[in-house]
Formats: C-alpha cells, sequence, structure tokens
C-alpha cells in the first residue's frame, strides 16, 4: 500500500489495491469473473518489522510473499507486546480481509479473516487500540454498486472481532483515531459524491 494526497481537510490517507491510479475506489468485480491475467498477488509481500533502538535496527517477525500485504498496526497503549496489524488482498489464493494479533511482541497469528464471496470483497485499511481490550479496525465492504464503510470492533483485545454492525453505505474509511472507548473519528471517501470527509462515532 502507498499514500495518496488528498484535496481537502483528511490530508493523507493511505491507498488500496481496491483503487485505481486516481486514489478512487474501482467497481468491485468477483474472481470468477475477472479477465485471466497474471495475478496480482503474486507481487504482495506482506511483513511486519519491530525496533527497539529507536530505529536504528529492524528485526522481521512476519514475513509471507505472494498472499496478501499489511496496512496498518497499533499497539496496546499499556503493553508494548500486544499488537495488531490489518490486511488485505485483491486476488486468489488469499483474496480478502485480515487481522492479526500479537500477545508476546514476536508471533502474529490470524485472529480474523473475510474472504471475498461471490457478491462482495472485503479490505481493512487502519486500526486502532483505545486500551488493552477495544480496538477498532476500518476499510470497506466493496460491491459491484457502491461500497461501505468498514468498522470493525474488538472488546477482548483482539481475539474475537464484530464485523457486523458498523457501516456507513457509499462511503470507504481510509483512517481513524480512537480518543477513547465511545468516541472515534474516521477519515472517509464518499464513493456516491467522489469527495472525501470526515466521520465522527460517538457511543452511548
Amino acid at each position: 500500500a502507498g499514500q495518496f494526497p488528498s484535496d481537502n481537510s483528511t490530508g493523507i490517507m493511505r491507498k488500496t489495491v481496491h483503487m485505481n491510479d486516481s486514489g478512487k475506489i474501482r467497481p468491485f468485480v468477483p474472481l470468477q469473473d475477472r479477465e485471466p491475467t497474471s495475478p496480482m498477488a503474486a507481487g504482495y509481500a506482506a511483513q511486519l518489522a519491530k525496533t527497539t533502538d529507536g530505529g536504528q535496527t529492524w528485526q522481521i517477525l512476519f514475513s509471507q510473499n505472494d498472499t496478501f500485504y499489511f496496512n496498518g498496526i497499533d499497539c496496546n497503549p499499556s503493553n508494548p507486546d500486544h499488537c495488531c496489524a490489518v490486511a488485505e488482498s485483491d486476488d486468489a489464493p488469499a483474496a480478502g480481509a485480515y487481522i492479526m494479533c500479537t500477545w508476546d511482541g514476536q508471533n502474529f497469528n490470524t485472529t480474523f479473516q473475510m474472504p471475498y464471496t461471490q457478491a462482495q470483497g472485503f479490505s481493512l485499511i487502519d486500526i486502532r487500540f483505545s486500551d488493552e481490550n477495544t480496538a477498532w479496525a476500518v476499510g470497506g465492504k466493496l460491491n459491484s454498486i457502491a461500497p461501505s464503510a468498514w468498522f470493525i470492533r474488538t472488546t477482548d483485545g483482539g481475539k474475537t472481532w464484530d464485523a457486523e454492525s458498523h457501516t456507513l453505505f457509499g462511503y470507504y474509511a481510509l483512517g481513524l483515531d480512537v480518543v477513547n472507548n465511545k468516541l472515534a473519528y474516521a477519515a472517509i471517501d464518499n464513493l456516491i459524491t467522489q469527495q472525501s470527509g470526515l466521520a465522527r462515532y460517538q457511543g452511548v
């Protein structure tokens, strides 16, 4: 994933493989309906790295080629060994969205995955913890009409995720910041009006 400049207050946002060169979301096409081409997944290199000396050296903790790529990672604010990362792929054999977590600062395991279906694709772009138990991951549910911004929440530190309750039709979520368990902000793209914007979640 790279970055692209926004033309308004959302600033710099991540770019996903689901976007075209101008930063707009491409229409979703099921895997079985695509023209036969060289699989894009052959170029994906998913890696997670860690530094403990201020960036002078980096240790590779996870490395896997030709499946998916990572878009973001965040750690429990009270435990630097407890972190979760979001990943995605647009091509076989791993088309879908993923979350991988570690509880020892070394070994990452998949705690959430949502593979493509015939009618829908899935993307995760960013993730943020608010405390040791609560975190949000954001991205989009993709279909041929318009995507829905996708907000996935965990309340047990990433062991399980609620992926069904929080969506915004017509939008795509590109980044977020979590203030606390009740308050969060997200940078979103309105795919219907082709405008970027900001969304605020206020829990009750």
